[in-house]
């Protein structure tokens, strides 16, 4: 199905299983920052009709979004089947932002003047609730357009201390619960893996685009791997691990020049690591073609690589 391009952006929210919990969380979160009638479209992406019946149901007496500003729309089951069925059911060039159906803030850094410098300049810094989401976004897609790119995200953790007020362009990580995408009806950005999916989104934007536009000051309050229902509800925790390490395995198979697999040492769980160039750029300061040209670039050399690597084993 397909519906027209929205204007200046949509929200998608896949949901699977958490019918109570998305009120309490992400859609409590958006009534927050946007208000009881949003601005904006929201969309929650359910697997079937006994979840379209099971989350009609339990939206809360009271509740601060008006019923009219979400509508529920039946995709499909699985995590990458309905990120792929969000891509084809909105139109191409929609500004698409996607978020989990946990999210418990959205949250930017705010740096102490007085902390600006000094041995340990990052020792003051805290976080606070975003202070105009709504413009944000818009802002965030106009520099996504201005720099060539396709795909925007924030920072991956809550933690002021580690994060900066820059935007980055290079090869870094796109957190699945909260991203943005000018939509592409690309088959080659479509995801071939439930675990690590972000990873892979990640991967075939930059491969595609040369570049993929993070806020390092932006990011999200949640719990990785925590919440009941989603992905936690279909398999227990053994085994998304390992399916997590088949995933990373794979990903680093098609992707050797750009990653290598990290096991945590506490957790144990798989992970993929990034191998970048860095390239930074300071949020008051514009963009540079000459860098960007650098970028694209590598990445052609890359993919080059990839092409042939298999041709040249034959040989």
């Amino acid at each position: 199905m397909k519906i027209p391009k929205y204007e200046p952006y949509v929200i998608a929210i896949p949901s699977y299983k958490r019918p109570v919990l998305i009120y309490k969380k992400t859609l409590a979160t958006l009534a927050q920052h946007l208000g009881p009638i949003p601005p904006i479209p929201i969309f929650v992406f359910l697997a079937n009709d006994e979840e379209l019946a099971e989350y009609q149901s339990a939206w809360p007496q009271e509740f601060p979004l008006q019923k009219t500003a979400v509508k529920f729309v039946i995709g499909q089951k699985g995590l990458k089947n309905q990120r792929n069925y969000i891509m084809d059911y909105f139109a191409a060039y929609t500004n698409i932002v996607q978020m989990d159906d946990d999210i418990d803030d959205i949250l930017e850094l705010v740096i102490p003047e007085k902390h600006l410098s000094g041995k340990r300049p990052n020792r003051g810094n805290r976080l606070k609730p975003i202070q105009n989401l709504h413009q944000f976004v818009i802002n965030a897609f106009d520099k996504c357009r201005s720099v060539a790119a396709h795909i925007l995200g924030i920072y991956p953790v809550p933690n002021a201390y580690f994060m900066t007020p820059t935007q980055t362009t290079d090869l870094r990580f796109i957190v699945g619960p909260m991203f943005g995408v000018i939509n592409r009806q690309d088959t080659r950005l479509r995801l071939t893996t439930n675990e690590k999916e972000n990873v892979e989104r990640t991967l075939k934007y930059f491969t595609l685009d040369g570049r993929v536009l993070r806020y390092n000051n932006i990011t999200v309050a949640t719990r990785y791997f925590k919440t009941m229902g989603g992905m936690q509800a279909s398999q227990r925790t053994s085994a998304r691990r390992a399916n997590a390490l088949r995933a990373a395995e794979y990903l680093h198979k098609l992707y050797p020049n750009f990653t290598k697999i990290h096991l945590d040492k506490k957790s144990g769980w798989p992970e993929i690591k990034f191998i970048t160039t860095k390239l930074t750029m300071n949020t008051n300061k514009t963009h540079t073609p000459a860098a960007n040209n650098k970028t694209i670039k590598h990445i052609k050399l890359s993919k080059a690589m990839l092409g042939t690597r298999k041709k040249t084993r034959s040989n």
